[in-house]
């Protein structure tokens, strides 16, 4: 049985998406420990790519956002090229070891069957 949720959303508004995120405390929170513009980060289950707008605007160099629904990676890639957002399943996508300095994950660990994310769940 296939549990993966995709998120659903208004092309229209991602300007509103990115937006918000000067609002949410979880990503504002990452910032406070995200000090380095180097650091490669991945964001897990991306939606949007919202985030990874929001980390990539103020010089974030090296942001990447993996997710689910292929309609929306395929609508953000269009509408967004300079954005690193891919299509694919944060559970079964293989990325080498180390691949990343920081992975972030907003509203997505709770769609888990066992509630909890592992770092093992992505290694290849």
């Amino acid at each position: 049985m296939d549990q993966s949720i995709e998120f659903k959303w208004n092309p229209d508004e991602f300007r509103l998406l990115v937006e918000s995120c000067r609002h949410n405390d979880g990503v504002q929170l990452s910032l406070k420990y995200m000090p380095r513009r180097d650091f490669c980060i991945l964001e897990a289950g991306c939606g949007s790519g919202s985030v990874v707008k929001y980390f990539s605007d103020p010089g974030y160099t090296d942001v990447t956002g993996i997710e689910l629904n292929k309609e929306i990676v395929r609508v953000e890639n269009e509408k967004y090229p300079e954005l690193k957002i891919r299509q694919g399943d944060i559970l079964t996508h293989k990325w080498a070891a180390n691949s990343f300095d920081i992975v972030v994950s907003y509203g997505v660990i709770e769609h888990f069957p066992a509630g909890e994310f592992h770092q093992t769940d992505c290694d290849g």
